[in-house]
């Protein structure tokens, strides 16, 4: 798994990851570092910010996010192993 270590700035870097990563072995949540030096989670597959809980992952440590990273990564392949 990626760790929030990769930094990614939030607009045109996000939608040109995206678009490189476009196949089923990306992963749809990864961690990007705002222009505020907050972390958030953002969904690859909605272009938003992640929510868990329904609130949403933005404006979080670097391990929270990460964190929080993992927990989605392992619901959203729960759910695909189902389906």
């Amino acid at each position: 798994m990626r760790p929030c270590s990769e930094i990614l700035l939030l607009g045109p870097a996000i939608r040109r990851y995206v678009k490189l990563s476009d196949d089923k072995t990306h992963q749809r949540y990864i961690c990007v570092l705002d222009p505020a030096n907050a972390w958030m989670v953002w969904d690859c597959e909605t272009n938003m910010p992640a929510s868990l809980g329904g609130r949403p992952l933005t404006g979080r440590p670097k391990d929270r996010a990460d964190a929080a990273r993992a927990v989605l990564e392992r619901i959203h392949k729960g759910n695909a192993d189902r389906g």
